[in-house]
């Protein structure tokens, strides 16, 4: 609140009170969002990371497929060779997808930290 001096009101410490809660709340939020940039590139490279690994390691066992298929004898051998290559690719499959499920929730718990006492916006909407 502004000071009376000389029979006038003197505005300048509050304003400098003002702005610096301005400042600070400011500085804060850049800090903030700053964080939340670098997360989210942090787990974008992640993910690139995992799923290039993953596409190839598939293309070396699917090129693998054709070789052992190349050599089957007869079409038992062949059927045999294909059920476990897709028993085999779908194990795979399903853990590059838990892998994946795993880094979103890292970042979304990363994100939720960084709200002020841990708060989330989910809870937040649906207390509304």
């Amino acid at each position: 609140m502004a000071k009376k001096q000389n029979g006038a009101f003197d505005w300048s410490q509050s304003g400098n009170q003002q702005m610096s809660m301005l400042a600070s709340a400011n500085g804060a939020f850049l800090g903030m969002l700053a964080k939340g940039a670098q997360n989210y590139a942090e787990s974008i490279s992640k993910l690139t990371q995992e799923y290039s690994n993953f596409l190839c390691e598939r293309l070396e066992r699917d090129a693998a497929l054709g070789e052992k298929i190349a050599k089957c004898k007869d079409w038992s051998e062949i059927s045999e060779a294909q059920q476990e290559w897709l028993q085999e690719a779908g194990q795979e499959y399903a853990t590059e997808a838990q892998k994946a499920a795993d880094i979103g929730m890292k970042f979304f718990a990363n994100g939720s930290s960084m709200l002020p006492n841990g708060a989330d916006f989910a809870s937040a909407k649906s207390a509304k």
